[in-house]
């Protein structure tokens, strides 16, 4: 650490201690027990209080989320708190030399520990076997089922009457996670991200929504053709179709195809009349505007996103209907390429609206973007300054875009914090765009900010995904003039 850590009197007043102070060094003090005045040192990085005569470990050490070094050793601790497991950030954990007789399940989430030692604890079974290395973390992990039980994600109205005279339709997004990016969560559970069980979590999910129109990201290829797709018509009346991603091997560099996005639609209320499938590389690369722009077609390298248009007539009403389904590119490095690809995807739902005239749109899926980003923007405001793209050449795009469309976002005025959780990250990715002519009448509620308190991020035993489901129901008016 580059800041020098500071030995400090805890006789003296611990308010005079720098509010960005990275290290503090209290070894030594006599210390018997930790002032809230600790806990509210979040920049910390480095704690150290070993050689002293504590016997708790406040509940707020949570507090400082910063830490990355915390040392107990030599104390008189009976138990660690649950909390301490929600120091993600911790690389070295020193217990040593305590009382202490159980180790909380909670600690598992402590996937970033490099160094972990707890020896000279009186440990009961099968603690004490597990001292001496990591296995005690992965024993942990592995046995953690403490997880508090979410309160039920349910309907709610987003209108004060609804025109019982109009039919409903119920839409929804959820990026469920494929196997390739779960088996890289070191934070959860091994029997979490187990394809088996999530599958399980996924249908059940699936069934209990029971969505009209259902649109996927990062669904395995192989799982779509040998289960979802049979499983889905079966319990739910469900047609699909998917759109495979390439991905390209890190050794060979050769493209490969693992998940994709996937459309699904009841087939009792919708039929099929066109699909449009979008490799937002070859679409841009092959686009003459940008032919001989060298700096598009480097930061658009193999970055193969996709979108899947599908446009459907209402079985009972004839009404037609355009769904959108994309999957944005992911790194906030490449703003740029979101953008780019967010450009050419309302250029292709515009050509389709001016193909079906009244139609309706429904834009959903994973934007890899938040709220104030210039792709909500876009998509909400119709409109992108000049200069956006700079330091880059994209030609005319560099004088600024418009689209015609009038999309507004479901969510929008509810208070939803987060569609993608994980240790580093929380914040809302996922969408559901709709057209003026729909009605929306309700949107599935978010998962309360309490339950995200008490875990580091998702999946977990109760959700099967870093990524939530959302949905919206709406009523279908006439966009005849």
């Amino acid at each position: 650490m580059e800041e020098k850590i500071k030995k400090k009197d805890y006789n003296k007043d611990i308010d005079n201690c720098d509010d960005e102070l990275e290290g503090l060094d209290m070894s030594f003090q006599g210390i018997k027990v930790i002032g809230k005045e600790i806990t509210l040192l979040v920049s910390l990085k480095q704690l150290i209080l070993n050689n002293n005569d504590i016997e708790t470990i406040p509940e707020d050490i949570s507090n400082l989320i910063r830490l990355e070094v915390l040392d107990f050793s030599y104390n008189k601790i009976e138990k660690i708190p649950t909390e301490l497991g929600r120091l993600i950030n911790l690389k070295e954990l020193y217990l040593n030399n305590n009382m202490i007789v159980e180790v909380p399940m909670e600690l598992g989430t402590l996937y970033k520990l490099e160094n972990f030692s707890i020896l000279n604890n009186p440990l009961v079974h099968p603690y004490g076997i597990m001292s001496k290395d990591k296995s005690l973390l992965r024993f942990c992990r592995e046995n953690n089922t403490n997880y508090k039980q979410p309160n039920d994600r349910v309907w709610i109205d987003t209108v004060l009457k609804i025109d019982q005279s109009l039919e409903t339709y119920s839409f929804g997004t959820f990026n469920i996670l494929c196997s390739l990016y779960a088996s890289n969560l070191t934070y959860a559970p091994s029997w979490v991200i187990n394809l088996e069980c999530r599958k399980d979590i996924l249908m059940q999910t699936f069934i209990a929504y029971n969505l009209d129109i259902l649109c996927l990201q990062e669904v395995d290829i192989n799982v779509f053709n040998t289960f979802y797709k049979e499983q889905l018509a079966q319990k739910l009346d469900y047609d699909g179709v998917i759109l495979p991603k390439k991905s390209f091997d890190k050794v060979t560099d050769q493209p490969k195809k693992f998940h994709g996005i996937v459309t699904f639609w009841k087939k009792n209320k919708f039929k099929l009349i066109e699909q449009v499938s979008i490799d937002f590389f070859q679409k841009i690369i092959n686009d003459k505007r940008f032919k001989y722009l060298s700096d598009i077609h480097t930061r658009i390298f193999q970055k193969t996103n996709v979108g899947l248009i599908t446009i459907f007539e209402t079985c009972n009403t004839n009404i037609i209907i355009i769904v959108a389904n994309v999957h944005l590119y992911w790194n906030p490095e490449f703003n740029d390429i979101k953008i780019l690809q967010t450009i050419i995807y309302l250029e292709e739902i515009e050509f389709l609206k001016e193909k079906y005239k009244h139609a309706h749109i429904v834009l959903q899926g994973d934007f890899n973007s938040l709220q104030n980003s210039h792709v909500y923007q876009y998509i909400i405001n119709r409109k992108l300054p000049t200069n956006i793209f700079d330091p880059w050449d994209y030609g005319s795009l560099n004088n600024g875009v418009t689209h015609s469309l009038t999309l507004r976002n479901a969510y929008d005025g509810h208070d939803i914090t987060f569609t993608n959780f994980t240790p580093s990250f929380k914040a809302v990715i996922d969408y559901i765009f709709y057209s003026k002519y729909l009605n929306l009448i309700s949107i599935i509620s978010p998962i309360e900010d309490e339950y995200t308190k008490t875990t580091i991020g998702l999946p977990n035993i109760h959700f099967p995904s870093d990524h939530i489901l959302i949905g919206a129901k709406f009523q279908f008016k006439s966009s005849k003039k």
